[in-house]
């Protein structure tokens, strides 16, 4: 009985296309059944005989199972030929890139489906180790509207673009193309010229290469100047040096364009901000760099589409304006500082988000910080690379918008104007070998234009500011910081401060002047120089809800507890919430007596 078995098992010997866990099962299965064989039919065998035979509603005897296997294993059954093809097309969506690859080698029936199949190809990411697909790309690169390549080896990018100027890709929307610093990854890429010029529905092209990829570009194709493109997205940041020859075919064939990110930029930008030039008016994010580096685009912006109606819209020289919604620049001449300066005396301008980097030593804070009129103020005065010092700030502005902008042809204008409140946020950063002095400085900026009573148009309060790394032992910055009378909140991170200077900033936030705002928040994370005579002098400051102390090693349970009993018997205190963390001598007993004390005090508060 063993070797009928045996021989049984030798028959079922598999092709390539029958699948290997389906063939698994079986062995397991019938190895399993050896010991049962004269037995009478065994309910587990039921699914199979069910599955075999297909239409055979009775018990079927053992011996002919075997049979039925035998059969089975002989011929295989392509099952998705069987089923509707809306149904074969919807299970084959659910597969990747990798699963479809194998199973165009199943079968003729197999490899005709999946290629005649558009909606299986809209989208394709490639990865390192998929080049086989690229022949393919002469059957169904037609279908592909998205492309997109993550640090792949050169034979496949250069295997894509070269199948794309063959013209196989000429209905892709968006093209994507990103290498990380790798020596493996060593690639020169064509211009983006010439990949516009064989992809003219080509809407968002993004090309990341990491500013070790310097390669010189190709000679860039002459595009035909009738405005037929319909690019509206680019992100070219690469080690290929541009200038403005190369930017201004680029505006002329894409009116469409409203995303601009260039990297390595060696020319005049005067021709991208010129106001009469154009297409110039119709840039939503506009970000120009003069060194190459591998990053990603903004996805505020990049993923806008809330603007295809505006580009149908004719806009008359009189009424021309602005529609700069984001700029990043670096500004390391008078000729860039300049441009800053236009861009932010445009009457009607909607500049929402002002990124520079700044390296010249005419660059104003404080102009920005008065003309700026928008959600978000980045100032980098250092290198994305390197550890810097930082300084974030959140204000409130009040903006003037006369009646007339909002009046219509057939209601007079009015002569009033309207006052509604801006908040917004400046992140600026520092070199950590710069002196304290440049942190002063933007802080004096922002003191000069606070008022601590009506705010006008050119005025703002100072709610929010966080300070991190500051290089020096702040006895400059912490007296600055007692000057803006609107600050509610204060955050000092992986600072370094002289002891005998916290405890002077401690007693003066305690003796601030009564028209000022109340200090709601007070946070020290891994701040050196804090300690236990400091901590007790914050149980003085008048107004003061919550503290965050977070890695101060020097504090310990004597200045912890000390502080919660006298913001219980104080009747000027308003502490109600005390946070620890990782404070290595504060023991956790203290912990939960500081949680049950300050509950305990909002519950009789509250009575």
């Amino acid at each position: 009985m063993t070797q009928t078995l045996d021989d049984i098992m030798s028959q079922m010997t598999l092709n390539k296309e029958v699948d290997q866990e389906c063939h698994s099962e079986m062995t397991s299965t019938l190895r399993q059944q050896q010991s049962h064989y004269l037995a009478h039919y065994n309910q587990q065998w039921h699914p199979v005989a069910t599955m075999v035979t297909m239409t055979t509603r009775e018990i079927t005897p053992y011996y002919q199972i075997f049979d039925d296997v035998i059969k089975l294993a002989a011929k295989r059954i392509d099952f998705i030929t069987l089923l509707p093809y809306e149904m074969a097309s919807v299970i084959l969506e659910k597969l990747t890139l990798r699963d479809l690859l194998e199973c165009i080698n199943v079968s003729r029936e197999w490899h005709t489906r999946i290629l005649n199949t558009p909606s299986l190809w809209h989208e394709i990411t490639i990865t390192d180790d998929q080049y086989p697909f690229i022949p393919m790309l002469t059957r169904i690169g037609e279908h592909i509207q998205k492309y997109m390549i993550y640090n792949c080896r050169q034979k496949i990018i250069r295997g894509s673009l070269n199948m794309m100027f063959y013209g196989c890709m000429s209905n892709v929307k968006t093209l994507k193309l990103i290498l990380y610093a790798d020596q493996d990854h060593l690639y020169s890429p064509p211009h983006y010229l010439a990949i516009l010029s064989v992809c003219p529905n080509l809407k968002r092209l993004s090309v990341s290469l990491p500013h070790s990829h310097m390669a010189l570009l190709d000679d860039p194709p002459v595009l035909p100047r009738n405005n037929n493109l319909e690019l509206t997205h680019l992100n070219w940041t690469t080690g290929s040096f541009l200038t403005q020859e190369d930017i201004h075919p680029l505006l002329l064939a894409c009116p469409k364009l409203r995303y601009l990110q260039l990297g390595c930029f060696a020319g005049v930008m005067d021709l991208v901000f010129n106001p009469g030039g154009e297409n110039s008016s119709q840039l939503r994010y506009l970000s120009i760099d003069s060194i190459a580096e591998s990053c990603e685009p903004d996805l505020d912006y990049w993923d806008d589409d809330d603007y295809e109606q505006d580009n149908e819209i004719h806009i008359s020289p009189s009424e021309q304006q602005s529609f700069l919604r984001a700029l990043s620049l670096h500004c390391t001449d008078v000729s860039s500082w300049n441009i800053i300066k236009v861009v932010l005396s445009q009457e009607k301008n909607v500049l929402e988000k002002l990124t520079v980097y700044h390296d010249y030593d005419g660059f104003d804070a404080g102009h920005l910080i008065q003309n700026f009129r928008g959600n978000l103020l980045n100032l980098y005065g250092s290198d994305g690379w390197t550890e810097c010092a930082e300084l974030d700030a959140t204000l409130i502005s009040h903006e003037d918008v006369s009646d007339s902008d909002h009046s219509t042809p057939t209601t007079p204008t009015a002569l009033t104007s309207i006052s509604y409140p801006r908040l917004w946020h400046i992140h600026a950063t520092y070199n950590l070998a710069d002196k304290e002095d440049d942190i002063a400085a933007l802080i004096i900026a922002l003191r000069n234009n606070t008022r601590s009573n009506k705010l006008s148009s050119s005025s703002h309060r100072i709610t929010r500011l966080r300070l991190a790394k500051v290089p020096a032992y702040g006895e400059i910055i912490l007296p600055l910081i007692l000057e803006l009378p609107s600050l509610q909140a204060i955050k000092l991170e992986q600072c370094l401060f002289y002891t005998e200077t916290l405890i002077q900033f401690a007693k003066q936030l305690a003796n601030r002047k009564r028209d000022t705002s109340p200090l709601n928040y007070l946070g020290f994370n891994t701040v050196h120089g804090l300690t236990d005579d400091v901590v007790m002098e914050l149980a003085n400051v008048p107004g003061l809800k919550k503290i965050k102390l977070s890695q101060c090693d020097y504090l310990t349970d004597k200045s912890i507890c000390n502080l919660v009993n006298q913001s219980v018997l104080s009747s000027s205190s308003n502490l109600e919430d005390l946070d620890l963390f990782q404070c290595k001598q504060v023991t956790w007993d203290t912990v939960n007596y500081v949680q049950d004390i300050l509950d305990e005090k909002r519950y009789y508060s509250g009575c």
